[in-house]
């Protein structure tokens, strides 16, 4: 048994061995090269006026990343009362409307460039879904010394971090009858003495705050859903509610000032330098109700991008969604809504 027991673990090496062993082979492709393709995307909402943006398709074989803008076309918008607009080139390949897209109604865009196949898509502009509340609570904070090596082994404080843990509920209301989708956004903006103003998006996954919530049996097939998008397929008509934790950071910078050792907390900084002072934080929340192809799209963009990320080795290559006829790229919508509360400061 022993020696079948060495003779087992030495074949398992040797597979593993193999696998993780970088070998490269050029091979030849020899499928058929598709033509090029026009490329339309745009995400129409009701704030904004309509826009979109036309490119070229390449090959996978093309050594280049870089995709051709079309500036050329002729990109017309026709609305469900029969009217037409065209729209007028910008730049960087985007074309603008004079008009907003009004919630409900259906908008189908047609583009004729020269040499490509006529392409023709659309969307539905969705209404919007109103957040009812939206309230911080559970809030906490872990202080840390932020330390800097100087000299004769010793470490100093230069500054305290503020790592900031706090629960952010949401509520709405989902129409019953219909089945809507959406997509969940929140950022954070801090306010400095100053006049600076910083912006970035709180990180967290929308399935972990569903899975939390009212509705335990939501069982999201695949990964993630890193553009925290869902869909109402389980609460449909209902009262629906959210809690999401999400942490934030605050530094403080510790000024020159001699300890009993005679070294110095923070000896790279300048004691008659005035600090700006951090004066408000804001956390943004966006209740974005999507179109159907827009959350498609999201689905399987996120999909794909986490087959990525292991090279593909052990799934099926995932085919980003696309409502576009003739061509490649998504036309899709949404309409937001929005509530901003405050955030607490933490204390020095």
């Amino acid at each position: 048994m022993k020696t079948k027991h060495i003779i087992i673990t030495a074949i398992t090496l040797f597979i593993g061995c193999g696998l993780f062993t970088a070998c490269e082979q050029e091979i030849e492709f020899k499928g058929k090269i598709t033509e090029p393709m026009l490329v339309v995307n745009g995400f129409l909402t009701p704030d904004s006026l309509i826009k979109v943006h036309l490119s070229e398709s390449h090959f996978f074989t093309t050594p280049s990343s870089q995709f051709k803008n079309i500036e050329n076309a002729e990109v017309s918008i026709l609305y469900e009362n029969g009217s037409e607009e065209v729209l007028r080139y910008t730049t960087d390949g985007y074309y603008q409307g004079n008009n907003t897209p009004t919630p409900g109604e259906k908008i189908k865009i047609k583009v004729l460039s020269s040499g490509y196949e006529q392409i023709e898509t659309s969307t539905d502009i969705k209404e919007k879904i109103s957040l009812t509340s939206v309230e911080a609570g559970n809030y906490r904070v872990n202080k840390s010394a932020s330390l800097m090596y100087i000299t004769n082994n010793k470490y100093d404080t230069i500054g305290i971090n503020h790592n900031c843990f706090v629960d952010v509920n949401l509520k709405f209301s989902d129409p019953g009858g219909i089945q809507n989708y959406y997509r969940l956004v929140l950022n954070i903006t801090e306010y400095y003495s100053g006049g600076t103003i910083q912006t970035r998006p709180a990180y967290f996954y929308v399935k972990d705050a569903l899975a939390g919530s009212q509705m335990d049996l939501l069982d999201f097939e695949g990964g993630i859903e890193p553009y925290n998008e869902f869909a109402d397929d389980l609460y449909d008509g209902k009262d629906f509610s959210l809690r999401i934790p999400i942490n934030y950071y605050s530094y403080y910078e510790s000024k020159q000032q001699p300890n009993p050792d005679g070294m110095y907390y923070n000896p790279y900084s300048d004691p008659e330098e005035e600090e700006e002072e951090l004066i408000r934080i804001e956390l943004t929340a966006k209740l974005q109700s999507i179109s159907r192809d827009y959350y498609l799209y999201l689905k399987t963009r996120s999909e794909a991008e986490a087959s990525s990320d292991f090279g593909g080795l052990f799934s099926e290559p995932i085919q980003i969604y696309s409502n576009v006829k003739g061509g490649l790229g998504i036309l899709g919508s949404y309409n937001s809504s929005n509530r901003t509360i405050s955030l607490n400061i933490p204390e020095k």
